[in-house]
């Protein structure tokens, strides 16, 4: 395999309401996010003077780097990129990536389509390339693979993700911290298509299936893959009644990005922290929580103090 995917660059979340969403990683998160013209104006991130400044936010937590975009601030060239939204949700998510020629080659070789940065279709074997700086960019198209996966040269990424710096170590926990967030622990990718996802994370990127077993928490049949050292689950809703079915009707027959779930230090601390800022709980056990999306920016964010498959990580 002439590739290899080098880490989770950035969940890509959608919102129409960017004050909003930096507000709740604040509160909810203490941690503050910094606008892409914030980046700018510090020399940070370069761009072309004729590219959006202001349609979207990152915030780094722990080992994540999280994207947040409104889509009728993506302009590129007089296009709106995607689709304006009413509710926020999480779109999808990209890789850092070695050997994007090969990845590229290799997806279309299996009949999955793939689109530039202007949610256009590409019928070529000419590499999609980035309209902010000179680098290979491309997505898959929701409709071949569930969601939109993106793939972006590790090489590329800049400084404006900490995660860069050759020196970057995951961070202790620190006790300001309101959540006491050690690590993501996995990312939740609900799907009634296991083959279709597995088809691409694993045949196609290189992971590995190490655990398939019952999430009673939400109902479903979860599929633990491994890639790039990240824990991907990726769940089939047992009970079209249940949470997690309804919660992927709404997207069916597309899969639905569901959920960032953190390992934490306490629960009892995470518990007493969300009910203070207004977070609801929708479901929960003895080791996890996963709170309301209507009280938690459209997402059910959720907080274990069990590392999911810690064994192989």
């Amino acid at each position: 395999m002439g590739f290899a995917i080098r880490r989770i660059y950035h969940p890509s979340y959608r919102t129409n309401d960017l004050a909003g969403t930096e507000d709740f990683f604040r509160r909810v998160f203490g941690r503050y996010s910094t606008p892409r013209a914030g980046l700018i104006m510090a020399g940070i991130l370069v761009q072309p003077p004729d590219y959006p400044r202001d349609y979207c936010t990152f915030t780094p937590i722990a080992d994540v780097f999280f994207d947040s975009i409104d889509p009728e601030r993506y302009v590129i060239d007089g296009i709106q990129c995607y689709p304006s939204i009413s509710q926020p949700y999480l779109d999808g998510f990209g890789w850092g990536v070695d050997g994007i020629e090969e990845i590229y080659r290799e997806i279309r070789r299996r009949g999955i389509r793939c689109t530039d940065q202007k949610n256009y279709i590409v019928d070529s074997d000419e590499l999609p390339r980035a309209s902010f700086k000179d680098s290979p960019l491309f997505w898959t198209l929701e409709d071949d693979t569930g969601i939109r996966y993106e793939f972006y040269p590790v090489t590329s990424i800049g400084k404006y993700d900490p995660r860069s710096a050759p020196e970057w170590r995951l961070p202790e926990p620190i006790p300001e911290d309101p959540l006491g967030i050690v690590r993501s622990s996995h990312h939740t990718v609900l799907t009634t298509n296991i083959d279709r996802a597995l088809g691409l994370i694993v045949d196609v990127l290189g992971g590995r299936v190490v655990r398939t077993e019952r999430n009673e928490l939400i109902g479903t049949e979860s599929h633990y893959v491994l890639l790039a050292g990240d824990i991907l689950e990726y769940a089939v809703p047992l009970d079209a009644g249940s949470t997690s079915g309804q919660a992927l009707a709404r997207r069916s027959p597309l899969d639905l990005y569901y959920s960032i779930t953190w390992q934490v230090l306490d629960l009892e601390r995470v518990r007493a922290h969300l009910a203070a800022c207004g977070v609801r709980t929708l479901v929960e056990d003895d080791r996890t929580i996963l709170t309301d999306p209507a009280d938690s920016i459209g997402v059910p964010f959720g907080f274990t103090t069990e590392l999911a498959c810690a064994d192989v990580r």
